[in-house]
């Protein structure tokens, strides 16, 4: 009815992926159960822009690292500081029907 109204915004986030994102999250949080796995300095400090080779390193599976990159609330993998050195993994395997 008012779409017409809309006017788009560079500057604005995208709300509707952000609710998407945390209406996601929030079924993960409360179907799925977790482990925490720390990482030392080093290691953090040797993936430095790759979190999916730190998830390799710790032996995540695959079809988990967007997981548990939501989970950690990290949007993308070249984007780690290595700052973060606890990660919550997800265990129980995500059900699709």
């Amino acid at each position: 009815m008012l779409s017409h109204l809309m006017v788009p915004m560079p500057g604005l986030p995208d709300y509707t992926r952000i609710n998407e994102t945390l209406l996601h999250m929030d079924f993960v949080n409360a179907n799925y159960s977790y482990r925490e796995v720390a990482v030392t300095p080093t290691e953090a400090d040797r993936f430095q822009g790759n979190l999916y080779g730190l998830f390799y390193h710790l032996s995540i599976p695959p079809e988990l690292h967007m997981y548990t990159m939501q989970l950690n609330g990290c949007l993308n993998p070249l984007n780690y500081d290595g700052k973060k050195q606890v990660f919550k993994v997800p265990v129980l395997p995500p059900i699709v029907d």
